[in-house]
């Protein structure tokens, strides 16, 4: 009968369903054990960038030597060079900034300098001691290192200056904390130091949100700091702030500060100039604008710039 008919085919659907629905999960359940796989491989994977000396102080002596480095392979041929024949020295305590054109190699020089990257030729050296020799995660940990992109986790205040790290408690915070100012709002907020902030910050101002960051590179009380363009997204209205912190970070230690901002590094001990991967020049603020080089003509750009803005 006609009923019978659709009942069939009625019962022959509902039974393929099921069976589609198996096929979907099994294809599922295969590409989860592939991310298993890459994830548990990512995990497993050892730093292959030698030494063994265990660093755990530094004075922040650093010393450049004709360091060449291509981000290519060597057997490759025509490889552009990131670096060539870089050379310069920053002794303990002095601050020096490097500027220059977008690709011309300054974020490559602190990737060497804390050993993200080897086969590079020519030497380094920190303290006297040739970083090949040195231990790379001993090495990344006696140094502060502040990066462009801001990372603040979900927790209390206290947790993001200190990140647990052992030998620090509420004391080192305020105190790494009142040098860079950012003493003063966090008494204001509720509950202080025991703040919850949401993940990546996003209940306090930017401007905020540096200052808890450079907090975070004092607290470890550093003898070298290196700050790669930390106020490249900094807003006007908080780039006073920022600047006093930075100046404050600059007293007795060994800074390297990478910046667009050209009023960030006026200040510095010395400027180093980079152009397609060589030192074009070095000097001070005032030294580097009576050559009238490129950093004169980089200078001269930001103030129209501003001018314009204002």
């Amino acid at each position: 009968s006609p009923g019978v008919i659709v009942a069939f085919v009625a019962y022959i659907l509902n039974l393929f369903d099921p069976l589609k629905q198996l096929g979907n999960k099994i294809a599922l359940l295969q590409g989860a054990f592939t991310s298993m796989d890459r994830i548990f491989g990512v995990l497993e994977t050892k730093d292959t960038i030698g030494g063994d000396k265990v660093v755990h102080r530094l004075s922040g002596n650093v010393v450049f030597d004709h360091v060449s480095f291509s981000y290519q392979r060597e057997k490759e041929n025509d490889r552009q060079l990131a670096l060539s024949g870089v050379s310069f020295s920053v002794r303990s305590g002095e601050s020096m900034a490097i500027v220059g054109p977008s690709g011309s190699g300054k974020t490559t020089i602190t990737k060497l300098l804390t050993k993200f990257y080897d086969r590079f030729q020519g030497r380094i050296f920190i303290d006297n001691q040739c970083i090949t020799t040195l231990e790379p995660i001993s090495l990344r940990r006696a140094m502060a290192i502040v990066p462009q992109d801001i990372t603040l986790f979900a927790g209390t205040i206290d947790f993001n200056i200190s990140l647990d790290m052992p030998g620090i408690d509420r004391k080192d915070v305020e105190e790494a904390a009142r040098i860079v100012g950012a003493h003063r709002f966090i008494e204001n907020l509720p509950e202080g130091y025991d703040f919850e902030l949401t993940a990546k910050g996003s209940n306090l101002s930017h401007g905020q949100r540096q200052l808890l960051v450079f907090a975070r590179a004092l607290v470890k009380k550093p003898s070298l700091i290196i700050l790669d363009e930390a106020t490249a997204s900094v807003d006007p209205s908080a780039e006073i702030e920022i600047q006093q912190a930075i100046d404050k970070m600059l007293v007795g230690r060994t800074v390297i500060i990478i910046a667009h901002r050209l009023s960030t590094i006026e200040h510095c001990d010395s400027i180093l100039v980079l152009d397609k991967g060589t030192v074009l020049d070095r000097g001070t603020h005032r030294q580097l604008l009576q050559r009238n080089q490129l950093y004169a003509g980089m200078h001269r750009s930001l103030q129209e710039h501003s001018a314009r803005q204002n």
